[in-house]
């Protein structure tokens, strides 16, 4: 019989022997699965413009996984989606370790014309075919802020805009949220 090659380091060796890890793990989890059923309860009671409508009243999917580039993630699709193809789409995501984000997906290029950029804070803007990626710290990202925002959004057929909110202020994520409303309502306010 041979002897086992595998060596585990002393720290997971403590966590292989330990339930508290993963038993919080679980707990956090699943709060933040009530968080987000609660913004998602806000985002259903939003009234949006007559350009934005599929977002009166819609349904929503909560969606948790184990393997975000090796994290656990939590994804909140306002409205819900059921294929790659969709006018516009609220997701909001927990990437333990990392942050929540805001994010919004649009595929209609007629959607597009009324979103505009009136954010304080630095938002992220993703133009092409892969939005999906939902990394803000990676290249394929343009980072912008309102001084520095552009005349125009980049010309695409899929587009994504997003912001980063820290994990520790998780108590003001409903607050934040208004982010989506102001996005789309900007334009057809001024």
């Amino acid at each position: 019989m041979q002897k086992c090659a595998i060596k585990l380091t002393n720290h997971q060796l403590m966590l292989a022997s330990n339930t508290d890890y993963p038993l919080t793990k679980n707990q956090v989890i699943q709060n933040i699965c009530l968080l987000f059923d609660a913004l998602a309860k806000e985002l259903q009671s939003t009234a949006y413009p007559a350009t934005f409508s599929m977002l009166n009243h819609a349904t929503y999917k909560i969606t948790k996984g184990e393997n975000y580039k090796g994290l656990p993630y939590v994804v909140l699709d306002y409205p819900k989606i059921s294929g790659p193809q969709f006018p516009v789409l609220f997701r909001t995501v927990f990437w333990r370790g990392n942050y929540f984000s805001f994010n919004v997906l649009i595929q209609d290029k007629d959607l597009q014309k009324h979103i505009c950029l009136h954010e304080s804070r630095e938002v992220y803007v993703l133009a092409g075919p892969d939005i999906w990626d939902n990394d803000l710290r990676s290249d394929a990202y343009l980072k912008i802020n309102s001084s520095r925002a552009p005349a125009a959004l980049p010309d695409a057929d899929c587009l994504r805009i997003a912001c980063m909110i820290p994990i520790d202020a998780y108590e003001t994520l409903i607050e934040k949220s208004q982010f989506y409303s102001r996005l789309i309502q900007s334009h057809e306010n001024h």
